[in-house]
């Protein structure tokens, strides 16, 4: 008798242990790249043939694959594909012809998951672009508290009245991919998304006007979306026809100020509805904040560099840059400058064009670190660099000025009779 119960006793325990060992499998699929090669180049309008050899001990649920540029934001969609299998012969195709793909370092990202685990594998590869040139500017201007128009002005100079859209201004982005332009209303414009070629409207987000808050908060274009902060404490994430991809949820009753979508993690710096606490958050995994904290920085502009996301903010009035590491939080004060940060932007590679109240700076946030005062001009809102053309686009509430990146010289200079919101660029492609 007693040898029975211990031998039930043994085969109840081993149940129990390779009950535990399936409930505990934690392990992701494993992904092989097959073709292309590592670092192969490709030219413009070729086909990327993409086989993996993907692999599991238990049934893959989902491969997905996109193209990637230098610092991991996506420039295509992404290519989903369910599955229920523990081995899987992987193949797709992707076409670069896609709007403005420069010449330059690339990855391809196949993601793999299980119930439970994803792998993601980045094969860099290079591709020989197409050159670019800058045809058209676009002014975003007040006509009134009410009214907010679009102006072009095109390679010849001309003055183009493009739309005017009802409602009040947030802030406004451009598509180059897609050509579009998306501009989002406060407290009553809507979200419109406009075709650059002839001023239509392509689609547009209401917005529901409901007591003394704006509902519209922010707003962020990214290669392939449009992210609204909205009142109702989330962010919305659309594609350029209007739908709506995702939905993240703020923590309590927030609004989110900035918004950047780079490395597949979505920031957000928040605000309380009521004012007062100023909190960043991180998406990397799901709808729901993974990391959310309190910080100090009022955040004008970010961006990403070199494992890190560089921040241009203000504190206590001051301007200062930032080093943020995303993984474990930790802010590491770079440069502080003479005046509050009006706007930052872009240049190339490490370097970083920084308006301030007194004038504009050139960081160079590599090993150099260096802030130099490169024009004299004070009370700019709005910079883009045009790396083709090399020349640089700014405007002061009323004057546009367009700036050689060389010399830092103003070339030619535009007088725009309502109030100037921001500009934009649209390109075209140079065939030879």
């Amino acid at each position: 008798m007693k040898k029975h119960i211990h031998f039930l006793f043994i085969i109840s325990f081993l149940l129990v242990f390779f009950n535990s060992c399936v409930d505990e499998y934690d392990k992701a699929p494993e992904i092989i790249f097959e073709t292309p090669s590592r670092n192969q180049v490709f030219q413009y309008g070729d086909t990327v043939f993409i086989r993996a050899k993907i692999t599991d001990e238990v049934p893959i649920t989902f491969v997905s694959a996109e193209l990637l540029n230098e610092d991991k934001t996506s420039r295509t969609a992404q290519y989903k594909t369910d599955y229920n299998a523990k081995e899987i012969n992987y193949y797709e195709e992707i076409i670069l012809n896609i709007s403005k793909l420069s010449s330059g370092n690339y990855f391809l990202h196949i993601m793999a998951r299980n119930e439970k685990n994803s792998r993601s594998v980045f094969l860099p590869i290079a591709i020989n672009g197409i050159k670019w040139k800058l045809t058209e500017v676009f002014l975003i201007t007040k006509i009134s508290e009410q009214q907010t128009g679009i102006t072009s002005i095109n390679e010849n100079g001309d003055n183009i009245n493009v739309a005017t859209l009802q409602g009040d201004y947030l802030a406004s982005g451009m598509s180059i991919e897609y050509q579009s332009l998306i501009i989002s209303g406060k407290n009553t414009g809507d979200l419109s998304i406009l075709n650059t070629e002839d001023g239509s409207l392509a689609c547009s987000i209401p917005n529901s006007i409901s007591g003394l808050h704006p509902f519209f908060n922010s707003l962020h274009i990214s290669d392939n979306r449009v992210f609204s902060g909205q009142r109702n404490s989330t962010i919305k994430c659309y594609d350029f026809a209007g739908g709506l991809v995702n939905s993240y949820g703020l923590p309590g009753e927030r609004l989110a100020k900035n918004i950047l979508y780079t490395q597949n993690r979505l920031f957000a710096e928040t605000e309380d509805v009521l004012g007062g606490t100023r909190r960043l958050i991180q998406y990397y995994s799901g709808s729901s904040p993974a990391t959310d904290h309190i910080i100090i920085q009022d955040i004008i502009s970010w961006d990403y560099y070199n494992d890190r996301l560089i921040i241009f903010a203000n504190v206590n009035n001051a301007g200062k840059i930032y080093s943020y590491n995303f993984i474990n939080n930790v802010f590491t004060l770079l440069k502080t400058t003479e005046t509050p940060i009006t706007m930052a932007t872009s240049k190339q590679r490490s370097e970083f064009f920084v308006a301030c109240q007194d004038a504009i700076y050139l960081y160079d946030a590599s090993v150099q670190n260096k802030l130099t005062k490169v024009i004299n001009q004070s009370n700019i809102k709005n910079i883009f660099y045009d790396s083709y053309g090399e020349n640089i686009f700014m405007h002061n509430s009323y004057n546009l000025y367009i700036i050689n990146a060389e010399t830092y010289q103003i070339i030619e200079q535009f007088v725009s009779p309502n109030e100037i919101l921001n500009i934009h660029g649209r390109y075209s492609a140079i065939t030879e």
